[in-house]
């Protein structure tokens, strides 16, 4: 459990049954040409800067993620959990927001 940097709540995604990945993990598994990354718990991850196009949340954890100034271009996001969630400064063209929990959401 750790505390939203934004909200200041205690969060571990409250999905327990979700597989955590961890930054390390997920870039290197982009870079190796992999895009699905639903349904996991990527509470709290630091994407700043990223270029993550393409990639797929759908129905992901990104509670108090930070995405600022990452390259979100065609990313699906679709039913994710993005309360709190830091995207200043991204890139966000062609990207799915639709049916998101989106309380305290940063843009």
């Amino acid at each position: 459990m750790k505390n939203c940097r934004n909200c200041g709540k205690k969060f571990d995604g409250g999905k327990t049954e979700m597989k955590k990945m961890t930054r390390e993990e997920l870039l290197s598994k982009y870079a190796e040409g992999k895009r699905d990354f639903s349904s996991l718990n990527l509470s709290g991850i630091d994407l700043r800067g990223e270029d993550i196009q393409g990639a797929d949340f759908t129905c992901s954890d990104l509670h108090g993620a930070d995405l600022r100034g990452a390259y979100l271009r065609l990313v699906e996001f679709k039913g994710s959990d993005l309360r709190c969630a830091d995207m200043r400064g991204a890139d966000l063209q062609f990207t799915n927001l639709s049916r998101n929990d989106m309380g305290g959401f940063f843009i």
